[in-house]
């Protein structure tokens, strides 16, 4: 639960409400920005935290870049590291995909990347102690138009992390769980890939429509529900007003 409410602040974080009641979503920061979009643009950042040490074993944590546009969660127990080490350094950068990006999924579906790609990084501190991971992060990623896929690149080769069905989604992000660091990527047919807008726009998953139409339900019961209380209220004057005299 504490998890789904970090990717729910991360999701909403970057909005503003509107007059309308509308959450205009942030621009998102390319690396290297569609030519439509490249005198607006904003370079992505990078984001580093120590996370403490407890008899060779990290504490739980979570570690963002500093736009948030992507993000891990870190479970009590998650990294092991031997002395000297007290902490564990873990390190978020956004960069170019390495070579071998698949341009289809296994079941032939065209895919492109989404977004920037980040690599997820881990050492001891001090002495630069290698670190294993032993428990599962959770990934988060900021998206420019909703994804379709999270891939991992490790070892030299692509494969995929996730697929929608079995992701986390927030109104502009999506995450899943890994064994293992790397460099992750969002992905999405080329169609929307390609020519993504200057903001967020959840359109494509299952869990995406779900989530709005989820909030659209809220919103229809707290209307009914301040409503049915002003029906009381207006009941209750209405009964301690005094009567005129009787004809």
């Amino acid at each position: 639960m504490k998890v789904l409410l970090w990717i729910v602040a991360l999701g909403l974080g970057w909005s503003s409400v509107q007059a309308d009641g509308l959450l205009a979503p942030k621009p998102y920061n390319y690396l290297h920005p569609p030519a439509v979009l490249r005198r607006g643009n904003t370079a992505p950042t990078a984001g580093r935290k120590a996370i403490s040490l407890t008899a060779g074993r990290s504490a739980a944590g979570f570690v963002f870049t500093h736009d948030g546009q992507a993000g891990v969660h870190l479970p009590a127990g998650a990294f092991v590291a031997g002395s000297p080490a007290t902490s564990v350094l873990v390190q978020l950068q956004p960069l170019d995909p390495p070579p071998g990006l698949p341009a289809f999924r296994s079941d032939k579906t065209p895919i492109a990347a989404d977004g920037n790609a980040y690599t997820v990084s881990a050492l001891g501190e001090p002495g630069n102690v290698p670190v294993r991971l032993v428990k599962p992060l959770q990934i988060i990623l900021r998206w420019p138009y909703a994804p379709l896929a999270i891939d991992l690149h490790r070892a030299g080769g692509w494969r995929e992390l996730c697929f929608a069905d079995s992701a986390a989604y927030t109104a502009s992000t999506m995450s899943c769980s890994s064994s293992t660091l790397g460099v992750f990527l969002a992905m999405a047919p080329p169609s929307t890939a390609l020519f993504a807008p200057a903001t967020p726009t959840p359109a494509i998953p299952k869990a995406t429509h779900s989530l709005a139409g989820g909030g659209i339900v809220v919103a229809v019961i707290i209307v009914l529900v301040v409503l049915f209380l002003l029906l009381l209220l207006w009941r209750s004057r209405s009964r301690g007003r005094p009567r005129g005299p009787e004809a």
